[in-house]
């Protein structure tokens, strides 16, 4: 089997005798793979150019064509904007989805508890379970105030307390 084979900046081109030693983690054991030119293996050492694919658009440099390509991609592509408010998306297949469920007409799926109302009773479904699931509440021991979670009560009496969290 023959390979070349590209490490870093060097390339070395070689054959190999073992097909399971065809990926290396260094170029020292990628050297040790190949055997000395005496025993029938030429090994050829050339120094690669390291690539550089700027960005015309701002100053950042990419090592490969691909990474340039998705970078101009999310960084300076027009986005798909939303005609009814001020959100832009990447995608215009994320706008549509945005439109139906933000902007739809036809919100029939409404909740019981808020009066939100929804596309779909999945939407209507997940509200309920995100906002208005009976959850534990954890009760200040020194105020009358209760939260949803631990952390947020943990946050409160830290705050009233003075005692200082590091963050």
């Amino acid at each position: 089997m023959s390979s070349e084979v590209i490490h870093k900046q060097e390339r070395l081109v070689g054959t190999i005798s073992d097909p399971e030693t065809s990926t290396w983690s260094s170029n020292q054991h990628l050297r040790r793979q190949f055997k000395p030119a005496n025993n029938s293996f030429e090994v050829a050492v050339e120094s690669v150019p390291s690539k550089k694919f700027n960005c015309e658009l701002c100053p950042r440099s990419f090592k490969y064509k691909s990474l340039l390509v998705n970078h101009v991609r999310s960084s300076h592509e027009e986005k798909h904007k939303c005609e009814f408010c001020p959100k832009a998306f990447k995608s215009k297949y994320v706008l549509k989805d945005h439109i139906f469920n933000k902007h739809g007409e036809d919100k029939q799926f409404q909740c019981s508890k808020c009066n939100r109302a929804f596309v779909t009773q999945k939407k209507l479904d997940s509200h309920m379970n995100g906002i208005h699931a009976k959850q534990p509440t954890f009760k200040c021991e020194f105020c009358p105030k209760t939260f949803k979670y631990k952390c947020h009560l943990v946050n409160h009496i830290c705050k009233s307390q003075g005692v200082d969290q590091g963050k």
